[in-house]
């Protein structure tokens, strides 16, 4: 897709066709010089989130799983650039 000349790759994981809709929103994540776009059925909430509270564990096979807990909730956080550099 092309965002103010920019080219960015997107990533759909519940399409295989590749075409884009007008009506699905897209997620763009930037680090240092990439940028990605992750298609998402939608956007809840964003949250910072003091460095405290988030928790890594291996588990397995090089894997990590990130959690956050956030008052009385564990919210799952990943890498939007790892999924899709493993989706290749």
């Amino acid at each position: 897709m092309d965002l103010r000349g920019e080219a960015v790759a997107v990533f759909d994981s519940s399409s295989s066709s590749g075409d884009l809709q007008a009506d699905r929103c897209i997620l763009i994540i930037r680090e240092e010089s990439r940028s990605v776009g992750i298609i998402v059925d939608d956007v809840l909430n964003t949250v910072e989130v003091d460095e405290s509270a988030v928790s890594t564990q291996e588990v397995g096979q090089g894997k990590k799983l990130t959690v956050v807990r956030l008052e009385a909730e564990l919210l799952s956080v990943f890498d939007p650039l790892d999924i899709v550099e493993n989706s290749k």
